[in-house]
């Protein structure tokens, strides 16, 4: 039995901010409806998470080994 490894794209709110086309990053940090993360007091923000609420799926994650269509996205970021 083999695990499926799931990849992810995490951004930082600068980055987030050019891929969505906010010229101010902190416009895009006080947009509550676009899916994020705080981590090590830090926002990251998940390509795929934001690729489905543009789609119009907001608030469903995804887990890698879900055999559910929305799985949940965990992210570990070292401090």
């Amino acid at each position: 039995h083999v695990k499926e490894r799931v990849f992810m794209t995490v951004w930082n709110t600068k980055k987030a901010a050019d891929y969505l086309g906010y010229t101010n990053p902190k416009s895009l940090y006080n947009n509550k409806a676009i899916p994020r993360h705080h981590r090590g007091g830090r926002v990251w923000f998940v390509k795929e998470e934001i690729d489905q609420w543009l789609l119009g799926e907001p608030g469903e994650t995804v887990v890698a080994d879900s055999p559910s269509t929305h799985p949940t996205y965990r992210i570990k970021v070292r401090r």
